[in-house]
């Protein structure tokens, strides 16, 4: 039972991941960099991405050194890596 039970949560966690990437990578819902970058200091803390829906669920994807704020290229390729999983 416990292994169904992670299986669930698994693909429960998947499937949020996949509805918060897409309410994001909706071209309707993606702001510029500089609007999310509220005190201009040229990076997004979670805080600040806490004010865009969806982004502040795949954050800790989009921030590709771990430091805890997305640069401008983090933030526009990761959304691109998202957009387009296969590069393609």
């Amino acid at each position: 039972m416990y292994g169904k039970k992670n299986v669930f949560l698994n693909g429960l966690g998947i499937g949020l991941l996949v509805i918060s990437s897409a309410a994001l990578a909706d071209s309707n819902t993606v702001p510029e960099f500089g609007t999310i970058d509220k005190n201009a200091d040229g990076t997004v803390d979670v805080t600040e991405a806490k004010q865009v829906k969806g982004l502040v669920e795949i954050f800790g994807q989009l921030d590709a050194n771990a430091d805890g704020k997305l640069t401008p290229t983090e933030y526009t390729e990761g959304l691109k890596k998202k957009q387009d999983p296969a590069g393609s």
